[in-house]
């Protein structure tokens, strides 16, 4: 009967996430454990880790120039530290979403630094408001050649 008992309760829960995650986003709070990249981080949060991209951006590839110094700089930001992480999509290989440290949209904070692109509209489901956000920090880094930006 207690095995009966916990596998329903098993279901009845993964029945329960998968209706909350398609109904709005989720949220986790852990801590950066690991930097991949520019855009990718490694999350541990007190059920295991999963790998997160900052949402809207793309950053320097290992064969582009920069892309140490964009992966160090996202180091700086970020590891070590408790974050907040709103997935807007979830697979096995990587979520994407927000990261937030201390209300901060990290993706906000690389495009100011210069240290990444915006993806453009037709490529997201960014909302135009947000989008219009996200492109004045890629516009403010380009007109002061921060980052990227500076380079030819």
């Amino acid at each position: 009967m207690a095995a009966k008992l916990k596998i329903t309760t098993s279901f009845l829960f993964a029945i329960l996430f998968c209706s909350f995650s398609t109904a709005a986003q989720v949220t986790m709070s852990g801590k950066v454990i690991d930097v991949i990249d520019g855009d990718t981080v490694i999350i541990e949060i007190p059920s295991g880790k999963f790998q997160a991209t900052l949402q809207f951006i793309e950053t320097p590839t290992r064969e582009q120039a920069m892309f140490d110094t964009v992966k160090q700089h996202l180091r700086q930001l970020v590891y070590g530290k408790s974050v907040v992480f709103r997935a807007r999509t979830i697979s096995y290989e990587a979520s994407t979403g927000q990261l937030t440290l201390n209300d901060i949209d990290m993706s906000e904070q690389m495009l100011r630094d210069g240290a990444a692109w915006l993806v453009p509209v037709r490529f997201t489901a960014q909302q135009s408001d947000e989008h219009t956000r996200y492109a004045s920090f890629e516009a403010a880094a380009r007109k002061e050649n921060r980052g990227i930006w500076a380079v030819k």
